[in-house]
């Protein structure tokens, strides 16, 4: 994964290769596609590890966009908000219908990180606790989401030949201002993908 490896049959998926790079529309609506992608559970499990190098040359398509982000919530209480930092801007995940909603047109990848290794990620997903959608004060229902979702982000990145690492080390008082973020909601952690 790190320095740009695909998988082991030396193929970048077919759409990812064939799609042309979108130019930052307000509304993105993902693709759909199969989900019977042949790379072996257990292999992802095996190769799956954290990167903290990234290709800044080679953005993400819309296809692998796609692929990364469609894990469903845990109970069905969607808790937690994915924003996901792309060059284009950053885009709030809406998983019913499957598409992005930009929420802010500058590109502010290089400003979330503490670390400089995960400033040059084609994507980074912000992962945001809503306070009004937790059951009482209890934060653990949501951090357990985060969990379950950042690991199935990984176990996808690896299927595609991408590489990831989540973060905990943001800047978040910067963040949480641009975002324009409300108190009831919470800036938790971050997962950088890329090439």
């Amino acid at each position: 994964m790190l320095q740009g490896t695909v998988p082991e049959n030396n193929t970048v998926p077919e759409a990812a290769a064939a799609e042309p790079p979108f130019s930052g529309q307000d509304l993105l609506t993902l693709p759909p596609f199969e989900k019977n992608n042949p790379f072996p559970l257990e292999r992802a499990l095996t190769e799956r590890k954290t990167v903290r190098s990234f290709d800044p040359g080679r953005t993400l398509s819309l296809s692998e966009i796609s692929r990364l982000l469609w894990a469903p919530s845990a109970r069905a209480l969607y808790p937690v908000d994915l924003l996901v930092a792309l060059p284009q801007g950053v885009y709030r995940y809406e998983s019913q219908p499957h598409r992005l909603v930009r929420v802010l047109t500058e590109d502010i990848r290089s400003r979330i990180p503490v670390q400089s290794g995960f400033k040059q990620a084609g994507l980074i997903v912000l992962y945001i606790i809503d306070r009004e959608k937790v059951s009482g004060a209890d934060l653990g229902w949501a951090d357990l989401e985060i969990g379950c979702i950042g690991q199935n982000l990984f176990l996808e990145a690896t299927a595609l030949g991408l590489g990831s690492g989540i973060f905990a080390y943001i800047n978040t008082k910067e963040v949480t201002k641009l975002l324009g973020l409300k108190d009831n909601r919470i800036l938790r952690i971050a997962q950088a993908v890329g090439p």
